[in-house]
């Protein structure tokens, strides 16, 4: 006996076509909802190409005895982006800028830069002066990566530029070892600068240069 088959009501046929459709619209959604959670994981900038207009600084002697030759040298202007892609540059023209140069993995940056947070936190930051970061020398087999992840666990609240792969922004400033600070006149030229841990004292007369 042969078994008729009957053709699908249009009532089914519809109630089909929507569920295919829901279904479409659902994986459609969960793809996007995906992408955007594997984009906020991996949406910090760790390294970025970045513009250096100006010549670079002498290197900073190694002995202390020495003069700096860089002192009274204008100080190259760097622009680029910060982890978040927004664009950041120093120094500030027509103010006083305090630089920052930080390793992740250096421990005497983790050490330096909750000082540096708890002075901003305290008020003692001169009126007249903006601190700026340079997140350089990143180096993702080392400790403490990623360098965003760690800025935002120290709460920084300054500004922080993202260097190159190849540190390009270290090197036209001079860097030697880590953290290192570096006082920009609001004239665009260099005060003072230095390498190592400052406390707090030592960190307030070292911004108070002229």
């Amino acid at each position: 006996m042969t078994k008729t088959v009957q053709p699908p009501s249009p009532n089914r046929s519809r109630i089909l076509f929507g569920g295919a459709v829901a279904f479409i619209l659902a994986a459609g959604l969960t793809a996007v909802l995906l992408s955007r959670g594997n984009n906020s994981e991996t949406a910090a900038t760790e390294n970025a190409p970045i513009t250096i207009t100006g010549t670079a600084l002498p290197s900073f002697p190694e002995d202390p005895a020495v003069p700096d030759p860089a002192r009274g040298l204008p100080f190259p202007v760097l622009a680029g982006t910060a982890p978040d892609g927004s664009a950041v540059s120093l120094p500030t023209p027509g103010r006083r800028t305090l630089v920052v140069a930080v390793a992740h993995w250096c421990p005497h940056c983790q050490r330096e830069v909750p000082r540096l947070v708890q002075w901003a936190s305290s008020g003692a930051v001169p009126a007249d002066l903006d601190v700026v970061f340079l997140s350089t020398a990143v180096d993702s087999n080392a400790p403490n990566y990623p360098p965003s992840a760690w800025f935002t666990k120290e709460l920084v609240p300054f500004p922080v530029l993202v260097d190159d792969d190849k540190s390009s922004g270290q090197q036209a400033i001079g860097a030697m070892g880590f953290p290192n600070l570096h006082l920009i006149g609001s004239d665009g030229k260099l005060i003072a600068r230095t390498s190592g841990e400052l406390e707090s004292e030592a960190l307030q007369a070292f911004a108070a240069q002229s």
